[in-house]
């Protein structure tokens, strides 16, 4: 398949679009939205440039996308959440993207400045902090984050497309959890593996809230990552051991609670 690339935007072009949005409504954004930019800009090497046909019709699935959870009206902070649930399945169907082109913080930029701008600031009405729109830390992005949450727990299915069951299991908290410690969510099977683990209710007990156990459990995976490879080790194998990690993480709390309410 050919490599498929999309434009990208530097962030002090990005500020002088931004502050532009001062003022205007969510139609307002989307009326002005428009797959080009005087100072866009693409990589050099390895593929074909986006045209902009295909940037409109990325714009109208993804605004389809978010419309089923209230956009552009008024919504709720569960609304927003389950938005970018179905958001980030549809961009890693639709966008053809690679891991090494969707690195680029700039390509996430433009989308968010130029392709969708309502949708972005229905997703985050009070966001004050530019990093939702300006891709520095693709982590904190509106759509940066997305993509790579779905690309990373996503499994493939016969007709490839991906299958997002494993991602619409976790909570905003949870995938902070894992994605904003890059040497975990950095490695995608191990990202998934810890996934698969604290959302299987044999191993996570309903007492105990999950947000604990997954922040043990990243800590006990971190102090390993220096002495275990454990992207040597075969899919079950590291299943196996994410597993047994998850474990001794509810055992350490169910201890805990015990001991503070004897």
């Amino acid at each position: 398949m050919t490599l498929l690339l999309y434009p990208r935007l530097t962030p002090l072009a990005a500020r002088a679009r931004l502050s532009q949005f001062t003022g205007r409504n969510i139609d307002e954004l989307r009326d002005g939205a428009e797959p080009r930019h005087p100072d866009m800009y693409f990589a050099a090497t390895g593929g074909v440039p986006a045209a902009s046909e295909h940037l409109d019709r990325l714009a109208g699935r993804f605004r389809d996308a978010v419309m089923a959870h209230g956009y552009p009206g008024t919504a709720t902070d569960t609304d927003r959440t389950a938005a970018d649930r179905t958001l980030a399945s549809v961009m890693v169907d639709q966008m053809r993207l690679e891991p090494a082109e969707a690195s680029a913080r700039d390509l996430w930029t433009f989308l968010a400045i130029q392709v969708i701008p309502d949708v972005v600031a229905w997703r985050w009405p009070s966001a004050t902090n530019e990093q939702r729109w300006i891709c520095t830390d693709i982590t904190r992005h509106a759509l940066g984050r997305l993509w790579w949450q779905a690309f990373t727990l996503a499994t493939p299915t016969t007709d490839g497309r991906a299958d997002c069951t494993l991602l619409a299991r976790l909570s905003e908290s949870d995938l902070n959890q894992i994605f904003e410690r890059r040497s975990i969510g950095g490695r995608p099977a191990l990202a998934r593996a810890l996934a698969r683990a604290v959302t299987n209710p044999d191993l996570t007990p309903p007492h105990i809230a999950r947000r604990r156990v997954i922040r043990d459990v990243t800590k006990r995976v971190r102090r390993l990552l220096p002495f275990t490879l454990f992207m040597a080790l075969h899919e079950e194998q590291l299943q196996a051991r994410v597993d047994e990690l998850v474990r001794d993480s509810v055992k350490a709390l169910d201890q805990t609670r015990g001991t503070a309410n004897p």
